[in-house]
């Protein structure tokens, strides 16, 4: 029995080796320490510039092991005589192309311009105050990019892109209903592993950081606490908490 799942293995393996090495540029998560209000602005600066890297590191390693994989697909599919095998190429490719295109609009993407050059000075100049705001500004508009782009929309997407090259392995190429769900599940397998290894040290470290300042402004003292439900049970006990 035919299996195209396994004859497109290699840009597989191509592109989870790409995803890898983008795991790798995302280290653990940064902890938020800084003594006083002059340190707060040179250290959101070195997290941005941080983040941009990482960020780069990504957007280009996926771009590249994309494109790297269409044209190898390609080659291949034009350099065969064997038809299901060529159908199998050129499928392939179409869905990485697809997989390259989305770099480009993805909410994640390498910043054009070095963090923080204009805005930022060293230790307390006068403009200390209007530096930190731009600061946060800039540290939250990376958070809330890095969020959506793990966001319930770029699953949907992909997943209607893996789904429709599924069906067009088992309907269109006329195949078994299991080379389509092994197709789908291959393609979901590559573009999951490309949103979970995105970049997330924006998105950590803003949220560390404004619990750290209404923490030290007391602001946090001042909220009601949030009504928490949860279920205990051991070997003779079973009980429903509320707490408040």
């Amino acid at each position: 029995m035919r299996q195209p799942a396994r004859r497109s293995i290699k840009p597989v393996l191509l592109i989870i080796t790409t995803c890898l090495i983008s795991i790798l540029q995302v280290n653990g998560q940064q902890s938020v320490m800084f003594e006083g209000k002059n340190e707060q602005p040179d250290y959101v600066k070195s997290i941005l510039q941080k983040d941009g890297q990482r960020r780069s590191a990504w957007w280009w390693g996926w771009l590249g092991g994309y494109s790297a994989a269409t044209a190898g697909q390609l080659i291949a599919g034009i350099s065969s005589n064997k038809l299901s095998f060529r159908q199998d190429m050129y499928l392939g490719a179409a869905t990485t192309l697809v997989g390259a295109a989305g770099q480009f609009f993805s909410p994640v993407s390498p910043p054009f311009q070095p963090a923080g050059t204009q805005i930022y000075s060293p230790g307390g100049s006068p403009g200390q105050n209007e530096q930190l705001a731009n600061a946060e500004e800039m540290l939250k508009e990376y958070a809330r990019l890095e969020t959506e782009g793990r966001s319930w929309k770029m699953h949907a997407l992909s997943g209607a892109v893996n789904l429709s090259s599924g069906l067009i392995t088992w309907l269109g190429f006329k195949r078994t209903w299991k080379d389509g769900v092994l197709n789908f599940a291959f393609n979901t397998a590559i573009t999951e592993a490309q949103i979970w290894s995105q970049p997330m040290l924006a998105h950590r470290t803003y949220t560390s950081y404004m619990i750290n300042n209404q923490k030290s402004s007391g602001s946090l003292d001042n909220k009601k606490s949030a009504i928490n439900f949860s279920v205990k049970a051991s070997p003779n006990c079973f009980s429903l908490c509320l707490s408040f």
